[in-house]
């Protein structure tokens, strides 16, 4: 209507054709920033690096942008990145150089780029293909701002068994200023310039159960578009609303996104662990690791995509959930304490037999490896006497 205005058109001389800005093939999640606010290190975003998918994390300023690619370094160096390549896999992208920018871009469109580190620069005028996840770390000005970073995601409904997501890490005490925005919205009083006081779209947004819902609110999205009749469009027509929604406000997050290793605790299923001498090795945790990753990877599989499609494999069966079974790998006897330890997963549950079965599996694979380890004690204790023997 602003732009009508603007132009000088009057109601009824014009058509106006309004389209839907909502896009079902990415999932919306919020998340609150964890780091402090002058740190150098951002351990919530460690799983960036670690899921190596195509990602653009969108940053305020230069200055932060360059600390968490800083970080980013030495992070990758931890865990055995290519020196001879890290500054191509991991970029980035503001107003400084056009130069470095459009070497930036090639690699991009070229898959050699993991990582681009972007201020909103990248946000407008940038159409690049392969990008899988958008983050923004820290507040967006608005919320249209918001949108169209996530929107550097290109749609490609072929690849639907993917999960897309545009992550918002919202600054500390987030739900706080979003209430204040709209306390002083609902008081017709001008919101103070300070930047702890959030946009009121943004605030909306925040505080809205359903992300979706909230979008299609702000902006008079029609639930029944015309398809469009593009050739793209017909052959590969965009996805419907997913239902159950997906957004972290619908579905909460049960993937941990911590970088450090997972360590064995109680509160985590309530169950008490088991004594230090009865908890697996190393060599078996690995590969108890690596067995119930083909389990989780079976289920994923085996799913309905319609109700799968935009789901990641790690909705099944988490990480977390993973390690939380091989914690308590000993207590596992039947099929009732697999399914107390997975009893917040609603995808998991069904297969809490199956996944008993599996373990029951591993319980003798762990013998084939615990006798192995005890051989190999066994030879190189024997070697040692040797040795000394023959001085």
């Amino acid at each position: 209507m602003t732009v009508c205005l603007f132009l000088g058109l009057k109601e009824g001389e014009y058509h106006s054709i309004k389209r839907s800005n909502q896009r079902h093939d990415i999932q919306l999640i919020v998340r609150e920033i964890s780091s402090p606010a002058d740190g150098t290190r951002f351990r919530e975003l460690d799983w960036v690096l670690e899921r190596k998918r195509n990602t653009i994390v969108f940053c305020r300023t230069i200055r932060l942008g360059a600390q968490v690619l800083g970080y980013f370094h030495h992070k990758d160096k931890q865990m055995g990145g290519d020196p001879r390549t890290v500054l191509q896999r991991l970029r980035q992208y503001d107003s400084l150089s056009k130069e470095y920018n459009e070497v930036t871009r090639n690699l991009m469109r070229s898959q050699m780029c993991q990582v681009v580190i972007a201020t909103s620069t990248l946000a407008v005028g940038i159409d690049l293909e392969g990008i899988e996840d958008v983050v923004i770390y820290g507040d967006p000005e608005d919320l249209d701002q918001m949108v169209q970073m996530i929107g550097r995601i290109r749609p490609e409904y072929r690849e639907s068994a993917v999960t897309r997501q545009g992550i918002v890490y919202f600054s500390a005490n987030a739900r706080k200023r979003a209430e204040e925005s709209l306390a002083k919205h609902r008081m017709m009083t001008t919101l103070d310039d300070k930047p702890s006081i959030m946009d009121l779209g943004l605030a909306q947004f925040y505080l809205a159960q359903c992300k979706v819902e909230d979008l299609d609110r702000q902006y008079e999205n029609s639930d029944s578009d015309v398809q469009c009749s593009c050739k793209t469009c017909i052959e590969i027509p965009p996805p419907s609303a997913h239902v159950p929604c997906l957004c972290s406000g619908c579905s909460p997050e049960t993937i941990s996104t911590a970088s450090s290793p997972s360590k064995p605790v109680n509160t985590a299923s309530g169950l008490a662990l088991p004594a230090k001498h009865k908890r697996l090795t190393k060599p078996m945790r690995v590969h108890g690791a690596r067995e119930l990753k083909k389990f989780r990877l079976e289920l994923f599989n085996a799913a309905d995509p319609r109700s799968s499609g935009m789901l990641s494999p790690f909705f099944y069966f988490a990480d977390d959930e993973i390690q939380l079974v091989l914690d308590h790998f000993a207590s596992i006897t039947t099929p009732e304490v697999v399914h107390e330890l997975i009893s917040k997963n609603k995808r998991l549950r069904p297969h809490s037999q199956q996944l008993f079965e599996r373990i029951m599996g591993l319980g003798l694979e762990f013998k084939e490896i615990q006798k192995a380890e005890k051989q190999r004690k066994d030879e190189e204790k024997a070697a040692k006497v040797a040795g000394q023997s023959t001085k």
